[in-house]
């Protein structure tokens, strides 16, 4: 049985948040171990399913996630009892754990709780909450390219799962005209201006980054291989430039013809989600994630910049 979610995290780093649940993984014969053991707790079952299993009772809640035939919870387990690697996971004294048990409970390490947040870090559900943890750990791991290499196929199967279970979006297609790719959002953003004017008056220099990374300016794909030419700075105020124009665009101009007032501040930061989740793929969305702690400093007042400008260019 594995230990993961912030009570491991907690084990492993002081600093971090009091957790208030146990999320475990185990095998279906320990969990019915636990139901052998714990008779009492079938009248405080929350939530049932045939990967997962919610119990909850006073001061105490425990989330079982199945390792089922196929599924990324049965490859982790897999993987952290071989003999080829030394993960050196913290054992969970019995007397410790919340519940009648028989058998070996080990904390999950850092670096396997951030690639179990980042499978989900990228969907909208607690995104506050997930994101803070993503760069939490991030910062608080060892070598996650390594564990990242040797844990590729529970990632890719854990993605797998989580996509079938948060996302109902297509793929974001950029392979198309400008105009047909703005053209998505009408029936949800009324464009009172241009994706142009919008990122030509608040971009932090002369052009807006997102024209580099185009070898043909009349489609909305960019290029990997140009975005990788980029500085650091400039991929951080890249990915700050598409919040600009989100924020504007969804949130602080429809506010101001209203009259109503509106936070810059929070409003790009619901734009960053946005990125961060659906609106963008690949790459791009990816840095927005692992850098996240950088794009949020600093901001400039970037909606004062704009409606300064805004008469003088429509």
């Amino acid at each position: 049985m594995l230990i993961v979610g912030s009570r491991a995290v907690k084990h492993y780093i002081s600093d971090y948040r009091k957790p208030r649940d146990w999320d475990v993984i185990c095998t279906a014969k320990e969990f019915q171990i636990f139901r052998e053991l714990n008779p009492e707790f079938e009248k405080f079952l929350l939530f049932r399913h045939a990967k997962k299993w919610i119990l909850r009772k006073p001061r105490l809640q425990v989330e079982f996630e199945l390792a089922i035939p196929g599924s990324s919870g049965e490859i982790l387990l897999s993987m952290v009892a071989s003999k080829n690697y030394n993960f050196n996971l913290d054992a969970c004294p019995l007397d410790e754990f919340p519940v009648k048990f028989k058998g070996n409970v080990f904390f999950a390490v850092p670096e396997i709780l951030f690639l179990i947040k980042k499978s989900h870090v990228g969907y909208q559900i607690h995104w506050d909450k997930n994101i803070a943890d993503y760069s939490f750990l991030k910062d608080h791991s060892g070598n996650i390219d390594f564990y990242s290499l040797i844990f590729e196929d529970f990632m890719s199967v854990r993605a797998a799962e989580m996509k079938e279970r948060f996302s109902k979006r297509k793929k974001v297609n950029l392979d198309k005209d400008n105009s047909d790719f703005f053209k998505a959002t009408e029936n949800s953003v009324k464009n009172n201006y241009s994706h142009d004017v919008l990122y030509a008056l608040t971009c932090y220099n002369d052009v807006p980054i997102y024209q580099k990374l185009k070898r043909d300016q009349t489609k909305a794909h960019v290029e990997a291989g140009l975005w990788n030419t980029l500085s650091y700075e400039k991929k951080v105020k890249a990915v700050r430039e598409a919040a600009f124009v989100i924020a504007l665009e969804r949130k602080i101009i429809p506010a101001k013809e209203k009259g109503e007032t509106w936070d810059r501040f929070v409003d790009f930061h619901w734009a960053l989600m946005r990125i961060s989740t659906n609106l963008t793929d690949g790459f791009f969305k990816q840095f927005a994630l692992d850098n996240y702690k950088e794009i949020i400093k600093d901001i400039p007042f970037f909606d004062d910049m704009f409606f300064s400008k805004v008469d003088l260019a429509v």
